[in-house]
């Protein structure tokens, strides 16, 4: 999902719903509209916080943890409150 009124929290979610169906960071990084650099960035972040991990066999993949659905519920509660801004 691209948008330009996202901010970190917003971008942190969207990678999460990318990769809650496990993905590679390429897929990711089209999806979610980022540069590579910035998506590599953004992922290690995820995984060393513990809301995402990587698989590496047979390939690459990305995958949701259970912390990082966890924040997506609680992203989704704050949304409810506060949604983003689309104007």
């Amino acid at each position: 999902m691209s948008g330009l009124n996202r901010g970190k929290f917003d971008i942190i979610a969207d990678i999460l719903r990318e990769i809650e169906s496990e993905a590679e960071r390429t897929r990711v990084q089209t999806e979610v509209g980022i540069p590579t650099n910035r998506c590599k960035a953004y992922l290690q972040k995820l995984e060393n916080h513990g809301l995402a991990e990587k698989e590496k066999q047979p390939t690459s993949l990305w995958k949701i943890t259970d912390k990082g659905r966890q924040f997506l519920e609680e992203y989704k509660s704050v949304r409810k409150i506060i949604p983003r801004n689309n104007s």
